[in-house]
């Protein structure tokens, strides 16, 4: 959990006029500010946000992201206090402050986010083979029905599968053994 600033619990009255007192809440906010950082800068921003424990990087297009910890009673306020927070440092910094993106996430559900794999795992014919008792060549045949869930990727060893798909499919698959029966006669 993110080092705690409490700024207390704040009032808000609905539609009757009841007075509810709402809770600070931690949150993860990244936002993306236009520019490219160099080390010094990056060091500045660092400082700058040391209280929020910050993540700084690059995006794909080269600009400035930081993830920061704020904490809010709402989404809303989490996000404009990370705004705040973050062209700031980005402004001491002597980058932009054109904010390109804002995401702000609640702590637990941005926690569970990061106990997921980013990448699902991944089936070759091998591992779908053994997952239903048939050789690799009659797991190729499987994989090739029209009804088998797409590979996601084919690399030199074959087609890869998402796991949990085919998982699924097995749950569909109506297995029978043996050869299938002749349908004529052969004189």
């Amino acid at each position: 959990m993110p080092p705690r600033e409490d700024p207390g619990p704040s009032q808000t009255n609905d539609k009757e006029g009841t007075n509810h007192i709402m809770t600070a809440i931690a949150w993860s906010a990244r936002i993306d500010i236009e520019g490219a950082p160099h080390e010094d800068d990056v060091d500045t921003v660092l400082e700058q946000l040391a209280a929020h424990s910050p993540a700084i990087g690059t995006t794909a297009a080269g600009n400035l992201t930081v993830r920061i910890a704020v904490e809010a009673t709402t989404a809303r306020q989490a996000a404009d206090a990370a705004l705040r927070l973050a062209t700031a440092a980005a402004q001491a910094a002597n980058l932009g402050r054109t904010v390109i993106a804002v995401e702000v996430t609640r702590w637990d559900e941005f926690e569970r986010e990061l106990a997921q794999p980013t990448v699902p795992e991944l089936w070759g014919l091998a591992e779908i083979a053994e997952h239903l008792e048939v050789s690799r060549s009659r797991a190729g045949q499987l994989a090739a029905r029209d009804d088998f869930p797409p590979a996601v990727q084919r690399i030199k060893a074959g087609p890869l599968h998402i796991a949990e798909q085919v998982r699924a499919w097995t749950e569909t698959w109506k297995r029978r053994n043996g050869r299938p029966p002749l349908t004529e006669t052969i004189a």
